[in-house]
């Protein structure tokens, strides 16, 4: 598959996104886990 240089800040844009989704996401997980382990 050939990627022209107009797609690449497409690409890294969605990279960044999906990153800082996936941060996100995990970062509320482990703000569950801590409020259980408080909770107990």
């Amino acid at each position: 598959m050939a990627v022209g240089p107009f797609e690449y800040p497409v690409l890294n844009s969605l990279l960044d996104k999906g990153t800082e989704i996936w941060a996100q996401k995990s970062r509320k997980t482990q703000h569950q886990k801590v409020k259980m382990l408080n909770q107990c």
